[in-house]
């Protein structure tokens, strides 16, 4: 599941400790929900990232970038950034703040 903060649809989101086939709907659903604005997401709980939730997050970042919005990824946790290592992307590819 992905939460999004109860302050009223200010664009940041939290990711489930879990993105699996499962999670990654619920993020998409989030995703669609937050679309128009600036998205600022927290991976500080991410355990698993399977590779629909992945390339999820790849096409939300191109979306965002397109539309000249800013797309975050904040406070990636140990385990999103090695899943992101063993896939071969970049952390700072997905919009990570810090991420080399």
């Amino acid at each position: 599941m992905v939460d999004r903060e109860a302050a009223g649809g200010d664009g940041r989101l939290q990711l489930a400790q879990k993105l699996d086939l499962r999670g990654s709907e619920a993020l998409i659903e989030a995703l669609r929900a937050a679309e128009g604005g600036a998205v600022a997401i927290d991976a500080s709980e991410v355990d698993l990232l399977g590779a629909h939730a992945l390339q999820t997050l790849i096409v939300a970042q191109g979306a965002w970038a397109t539309a000249g919005l800013p797309f975050t990824i904040e406070n990636m946790s140990e385990a999103m950034a090695g899943a992101l290592e063993s896939f071969g992307i970049s952390g700072s590819s997905l919009g990570a703040a810090g991420a080399a």
